[in-house]
């Protein structure tokens, strides 16, 4: 059986205090931030930081792509968590 997917939180949660807080200055925001707001919180990252957390998750060996690392957030919405995804047109 596959192991389940790996997305922001469990990668986020997974990493080592010091690496959090390398983690979180390298994406451009705090600790407290990613865990309050984004892995808890439900908000959708503004694109510049999403672009800065997707940077950092690569950098940091995280086993998901940037689409994955969006979904996380606009995914959310389907269970009232997050921001809708936007319409394109």
């Amino acid at each position: 059986m596959d192991a389940p997917k790996q997305d922001l939180k469990t990668f986020f949660l997974g990493l080592e205090p010091s690496e959090q807080e390398r983690f979180a200055q390298r994406a451009g925001t705090t600790v407290g931030y990613l865990r309050a707001h984004l892995i808890r919180g439900g908000k959708v990252p503004r694109p510049a930081l999403m672009e800065s957390l997707a940077e950092a998750c690569k950098e940091f060996g995280a086993e998901f792509s940037k689409e994955d690392l969006l979904a996380f957030f606009y995914n959310r919405s389907e269970t009232g968590q997050g921001a809708p995804l936007p319409l394109s047109g």
